[in-house]
């Protein structure tokens, strides 16, 4: 691990570029959109088109769709958006090598972003138009202005954050608890009014883009909080689909990226050697908080984790940094070599992780299952428009009046889903878009009803049942 080596950038514009041609390659070969960045991109073409286009949900932060709205208006290709997404990931890792060399040196920030880059969770997500890499490099960056102790900015980028994915505000109150706690350690000390001016800084800059949003919604929907109080209402009925055990990260990452693991012996170090307080409590903080949140909800996504896994790198990489440093002055060379073979080992288990994955999706059959509602969503349509999937509307220039999955399909929605579907001129339903809530006893009934609503009252223009699956496309009888 030669400082001659690694002091040079070239490494650092070297791993970025061979991780860029690489995703370049593999999205250019897929045409493939997930479920929530087909709703991303629907609420781009809504807001552009002042809502004669696309869907909307109203539980959704707005700053990731604007932006793919923007580029959508521009260059109507979802490659561009792919493209503008990687570039936000290059970005991601850039700003990790900038802390790392912020926390100790070149090396930590090169070793950071090698790891960071191999995640498969990242390489995977990477350009798949989620909203999680945009709000990461957002918090990154607040994060990042910590050590520029430009504390009013910080907060600007934690609020943007914040308003770009609701859940990065457990990420960023890491910041805020620091400030709390080193305000009450050093409340009699000189270091007390420089600790408080730069809190009410950072709460400052964090409230000004949220009280912007905030008057929005209220111009909106009449309710300020309305956006929230939705993602919290969907998140305790829809987060049963995704439950898993406690233990769910600890083995995917055993299986991913076991050199992550090893976080809690850079933390250790990292706390006991780092000596800025606000930068140490920041970091920690950011990391422990969430990764304490992420473990004990019952809803549990690997996703969640691409804001933490920068912290957990830069804890990685300053941990190795300074256990070779110290084999190396104490001229222990057989543990030196041992450590660089464990960390070539779990890049190469990573990189294997990455290739398996990308092998073994059929991107193919996920497209031929939507392509009947794609290719009627295609044609022109004027009238009311229900759809199952936010899929269906992809490359549409319609409005979708209706989305059946939309908040949830409980109780009180399927029964007026199935009085007021003879109002709708077309309805295109998959039925296992309709997932069944454990607690809604009723559910199969509903679903019933609503299909044979639809059979009665509409021309089927498409009706298949696959796999248990009712897929139906319908025009309303004149």
């Amino acid at each position: 691990m030669s400082s001659k080596f690694f002091n040079k950038k070239y490494f650092l514009y070297l791993i970025l570029i061979i991780f860029f041609i690489s995703k370049i390659i593999i999205l250019w070969s897929k045409n493939y959109v997930l479920w929530d960045s087909s709703v991303y991109i629907g609420m781009g073409k809504f807001i552009f088109t002042f809502g004669n286009s696309g869907i909307w949900e109203s539980s959704r932060p707005i700053i990731f769709p604007f932006f793919l709205g923007l580029l959508n208006q521009t260059f109507n290709s979802i490659y561009i958006l792919r493209l503008f997404e990687l570039g936000l990931t290059l970005i991601y890792g850039y700003i990790v090598y900038l802390i790392g060399k912020e926390i100790l040196d070149e090396e930590v920030g090169i070793i950071s972003v090698l790891i960071l880059l191999t995640i498969p969770t990242i390489f995977n997500f990477s350009g798949m138009l989620l909203s999680e890499i945009m709000s990461s490099v957002f918090i990154l960056l607040a994060v990042y202005l910590l050590f520029k102790k430009r504390f009013f900015w910080s907060g600007i980028f934690g609020g943007i954050g914040f308003l770009t994915r609701f859940l990065e505000l457990i990420v960023f109150s890491g910041v805020f608890l620091s400030f709390i706690i080193l305000i009450f350690i050093f409340y009699k000390n000189k270091k007390f009014h420089d600790l408080l001016k730069g809190f009410f800084r950072v709460v400052f800059g964090f409230i000004c883009p949220v009280v912007v949003y905030f008057v929005i919604n209220d111009l909106i929907y009449g309710d300020f909080l309305k956006p929230i109080k939705d993602q919290i209402f969907l998140t305790a009925e829809t987060g049963w689909m995704y439950s898993e055990s406690i233990v769910f990260y600890v083995v995917t990452l055993i299986n991913e990226a076991p050199l992550l693991l090893l976080f809690p012996i850079g933390i250790f170090l990292f706390w006991k050697y780092y000596r800025g307080k606000l930068l140490k409590y920041s970091l920690v903080l950011c990391l422990v908080i969430p990764l304490l949140f992420f473990h004990l909800i019952n809803h549990k996504e690997m996703r969640f984790f691409l804001v933490i896994f920068p912290f957990m790198v830069l804890f990685v990489s300053y941990g190795i940094v300074m256990v070779y440093r110290f084999f190396k002055n104490k001229e222990l060379k057989l543990l030196n070599l041992l450590l660089i073979l464990v960390f070539v080992v779990s890049i190469v288990v990573s990189f294997g992780n990455i290739v398996q994955f990308e092998l073994g999706k059929n991107y193919n059959f996920e497209n031929e299952e939507i392509f009947p509602y794609n290719e009627f969503m295609d044609n022109s349509k004027v009238g009311d428009i229900w759809i199952s999937n936010p899929k269906y509307s992809l490359y549409s220039g319609n409005k979708v009046s209706k989305l059946i999955y939309y908040p949830t399909f409980n109780d009180e929605y399927s029964f007026e889903l199935i009085e007021g579907v003879n109002m709708a001129d077309y309805v295109l339903i998959n039925s296992c878009d309709i997932p069944c809530n454990p607690n809604f006893n009723n559910c199969v009934n509903r679903k019933f009803e609503l299909l044979s609503g639809i059979r009665n009252n509409f021309n089927l223009v498409y009706d298949e049942m696959h796999k248990n699956c009712v897929k139906l496309i319908g025009e309303r009888k004149e």
